[in-house]
């Protein structure tokens, strides 16, 4: 479970990074909080394309880089880390000091969190 644990904590932190970063760009071009347009939208599509590209996933879902431990992850228990880390995200967003999870969505089968800065 350690290694589980670690892998979300690691990779929720890369999205949130991402998040941030988004987020520093609309303010630097000039969208301001109380701008309608100040916020970014977070889907686990996206989260899951970040845990794809972390292990370089084939469009079968097998890992296809050898320097990782391949016996651990497989196409049935990818979604589990997925979701896991759509989930961690949302903790993240949740305690952040600078963020808020401004609305929670389904839009055609996909999760998506509206994230506001404060």
């Amino acid at each position: 479970m350690k290694k589980f644990d670690n892998l979300v904590d690691i990779l929720g932190n890369e999205v949130l990074y991402n998040v941030e970063l988004s987020l520093t760009r609309l303010k630097r071009l000039g969208v301001g909080t109380g701008n309608d347009k100040a916020y970014v939208l977070v889907s686990d599509e996206y989260t899951g394309r970040v845990v794809n590209r972390f292990f370089e996933v084939s469009k079968y879902g097998y890992v296809n880089n050898p320097n990782l431990d391949k016996e651990h992850l497989d196409e049935l228990n990818l979604p589990t880390l997925k979701k896991a880390v759509f989930n961690f995200l949302q903790e993240l967003i949740e305690e952040d000091k600078h963020l808020e999870l401004a609305e929670e969505f389904k839009d055609n089968d996909k999760a998506i969190l509206k994230v506001i800065w404060k």
